[in-house]
């Protein structure tokens, strides 16, 4: 294919999700409207490089079915804070701190602009473009799933803070859940936990067997035992316990929720309604997102749209490139 010429012809993107079990690789046009997709297996037990390689060869298959069709920019939503000489925040893959992204990508497309950033914030973007959170001035974007993280919106695109790293509530301490026998001396108080070590994915699995129960939230929310719906009902109230202190820090607008546990659907938006509704002064709306599963995936169509305005930047979301475009 004919890389960064001007031609008549719509746009044409190519968007990379990683994740830590699957990695999402689409053709796609303005709209957004997917054209071609493939979903492959992280295998994360075989580590970084083979993923990457795996999905560039992907890629490469998607865009040489278009022909000498024009390849407008790329998008990359991945896991963790991705910076030149490796990613921050990013455990579930071996290899994935070490990895320089930004170089791969740009010697994989030389002449194509790259946008990359955290699967998160370019879920919020996707949301800001053309989901839920189009036309908030002030909002948040809220993953619960494997991970906890947010995006906060201030006057209409995404605020990276200082580092990159404002949203990162999944680090937020908070006290540690009583899982097992307290073995701690009295004058010896636990330490704190944190966020995501308390409702993400892995550590409701570790809380949950810790009750002899198997599975992990989604299973949890399903099971009539009554020691999984007690476990079920703490996570829902850390988690609307928590979305209602960023509301009360931001005053946001309206509050989007994404990841896996989003799948309890009314159940979820209804506890931190309730909690908003008792204790958050403006009150906010809450809704799921748009694009559910697939945010990642339309996050990286996003980061991509963000490219060709903005071909100088490639880890979009980096304070010192200019912060994240949000429309």
């Amino acid at each position: 294919m004919k890389e960064g010429a001007v031609t008549g012809r719509p746009p044409l993107y190519l968007a990379f999700d990683f994740g830590g079990t699957k990695v999402d690789i689409a053709l796609a046009t303005e709209g957004p409207h997917i054209i071609d997709r493939k979903t492959l297996e992280t295998r994360a037990e075989l580590g970084a490089v083979q993923a990457v390689e795996r999905a560039l060869t992907a890629g490469r298959e998607l865009v040489q079915t278009r022909g000498d069709q024009t390849l407008s920019a790329v998008g990359v939503s991945t896991m963790g804070y991705t910076r030149e000489d490796g990613v921050d925040l990013a455990p579930n893959v071996p290899g994935w701190e070490v990895l320089r992204l930004p170089d791969v990508f740009r010697r994989e497309f030389p002449h194509v602009p790259v946008g990359l950033d955290n699967d998160v914030r370019a879920a919020a973007i996707a949301e800001l473009k053309w989901g839920a959170l189009a036309g908030i001035s002030a909002g948040l974007y809220v993953n619960f799933g494997t991970g906890v993280a947010s995006t906060v919106v201030i006057d209409g695109v995404v605020y990276p803070g200082s580092h990159g790293l404002a949203g990162e509530v999944g680090c937020w301490l908070v006290k540690g859940s009583k899982v097992a026998p307290d073995q701690t001396s009295p004058r010896r108080p636990d330490p704190p936990s944190s966020l995501e070590a308390e409702v993400g994915g892995a550590g409701v699995r570790h809380r949950a067997q810790a009750c002899g129960l198997a599975g992990g939230f989604a299973e949890l929310v399903r099971s009539p035992d009554g020691n999984a719906m007690a476990l079920v009902e703490d996570v829902l109230l850390q988690i609307a316990t928590s979305v209602t202190n960023m509301a009360i820090l931001l005053d946001p607008a309206r509050i989007v929720l994404g990841g896996g546990y989003t799948g309890s659907g009314d159940r979820l938006v209804a506890v931190i309604t309730d909690s908003l509704r008792r204790s958050a002064p403006g009150r906010p709306e809450v809704v799921i997102g748009r694009f559910g599963s697939n945010a990642g995936l339309y996050g990286a169509m996003a980061v991509a749209e963000s490219a060709t305005l903005h071909p100088d930047v490639s880890i979009t979301g980096h304070p010192d490139r200019g912060g994240t475009p949000g429309r």
